[in-house]
């Protein structure tokens, strides 16, 4: 353990506990026009696709995102429009 500086915070991505994955705080910490290649191994819920997850997000926090499939299946592009 270790005291870090300001700048060393700052630089860490940091998400709250509790029931939040890697995944989910990257794609709300997206800035408007960035975009997200989402891998399948990456994806870890076998019963749903990512694109539930992004519908979540974009009604909890009001902004407008597209998921879509990759076509050789490698995995998804997540856009965040708004």
């Amino acid at each position: 353990m270790r005291i870090l500086t300001k700048k060393e915070a700052e630089k860490l991505k940091t998400m709250r506990s509790g029931k939040r994955s890697r995944v989910r705080a990257e794609i709300e910490g997206m800035q408007v026009g960035q975009v997200m290649l989402l891998g399948k191994e990456e994806w870890t819920r076998p019963t749903q696709g990512p694109n539930h997850l992004v519908r979540q997000i974009a009604a909890a926090l009001k902004r407008k995102y597209t998921c879509e499939r990759v076509i050789d299946g490698s995995g998804w592009v997540i856009e965040r429009l708004e």
